[in-house]
């Protein structure tokens, strides 16, 4: 279960995409398309996210 995890975390990781997709009022969703992604540096967004979470309680794992 380890494996899968890491396998999990390491695809995020090189996935860094923090792009919100465009809600589509038709279906009250979003369709997945249509909406321009931009791939990030992980380093970037994971100090964002440190100095946007809502505590300090859990962290953030590496």
């Amino acid at each position: 279960m380890q494996h899968c995890f890491d396998y999990l975390r390491q695809a995020l990781m090189c996935a860094a995409d923090p792009t919100l997709e465009i809600r589509n009022e038709s279906i009250n969703g979003v369709t997945g398309w249509g909406t321009s992604h931009q791939c990030r540096d992980f380093e970037a967004l994971k100090r964002w996210t440190e100095q946007h979470r809502y505590n300090n309680e859990g962290g953030i794992q590496n």
